[in-house]
């Protein structure tokens, strides 16, 4: 009992700070800090039996490996892919939740929290974005187009078929339809709204003003801008490395550069704290 409140209070504190740096700190998280929490991480994984480290050592690597790829892709940072191979290791897999005594089937404690992050991510995003975030210049030209009309709509009767599915097997229960309409109509709002909403996010830079890891909105770009770029670097893309930086670095023209974007951080944190009062948060459909 004591050892599982001490992974509890790692995993708190380490997802605290890393929301903290993110937030604070222009999303830029220390080297030091980030292998010092994987390293801690490891050392968690003496506390369990051979078998249940060697899988957790094995999920840690899965997860790193996915979020290299993601990160050389421009998807993701690499930071936030420590942070969650970091909290693999710390609870591979979790028994029961704090506050509902419900079965988790064995599966990893990470992906609780993928959901979790994605579903409370999933909500504040459009809502922040279409309704709260500062209007920037250049959206005065955007509308809502019947695409995007079409894109919100299929959206939320995606739902809506998914909440007939699950009353079908399942029955129906008022906690489902809630959990149900409070994932659909953000996600409608996104399909709206998404154009508004990446160019909430952004800022145009610089080439000189890039920092190394800098996520590039090349589907902002036009063709004949990314085609220029291309021209000054082969290594042009959505994620600003060194060499790419010190490539374009001379050009006068400005890049749209998601500067704006949310702390991920802030909703991995988010989401362990749900995973670890409720559990896997999907269950609670069943």
């Amino acid at each position: 009992m004591y050892l599982y409140a001490l992974k509890i209070i790692l995993l708190l504190a380490i997802a605290s700070a890393y929301a903290i740096y993110d937030v604070y700190n222009k999303r830029n998280v220390p080297e030091i800090f980030v292998y010092t929490c994987f390293a801690v991480g490891l050392v968690m994984t003496l506390t369990y039996t051979i078998t249940v480290a060697v899988l957790s050592i094995l999920i840690a690597v899965a997860i790193l490996a996915i979020g290299y790829v993601l990160y050389k892709a421009g998807q993701l940072g690499l930071g936030d892919s420590f942070e969650f191979a970091t909290i693999s290791l710390i609870m591979p897999i979790q028994q029961s939740a704090v506050l509902i005594d419900n079965n988790q089937f064995g599966i990893p404690f990470i992906i609780s929290v993928f959901i979790a992050t994605g579903v409370f991510a999933l909500i504040a995003v459009p809502i922040y974005y279409a309704a709260l975030a500062p209007k920037s210049q250049n959206e005065k030209d955007i509308r809502v187009s019947k695409n995007n009309i079409a894109k919100g709509v299929i959206l939320f009767m995606a739902y809506l078929l998914l909440f007939a599915y699950l009353t079908f097997f399942f029955g129906f229960r008022i906690y489902s339809l809630i959990i149900i309409l409070i994932l659909a109509i953000p996600s409608a709002i996104l399909g709206f709204y998404e154009k508004r909403i990446n160019m909430r996010m952004i800022r145009f830079v610089p080439a000189s003003s890039l920092d190394e890891g800098d996520i590039i909105a090349t589907n902002l770009m036009s063709n004949s801008e990314i085609k220029y770029f291309k021209g000054v670097s082969k290594q042009f893309g959505r994620l600003a490395t060194r060499k790419l930086i010190s490539e374009i670095k001379h050009t006068s023209r400005k890049l749209p550069v998601y500067k704006a974007a949310v702390p991920l951080a802030l909703f991995i944190l988010i989401g362990t704290i749900v995973s670890i009062l409720f559990g896997d948060i999907l269950l609670l459909l069943i």
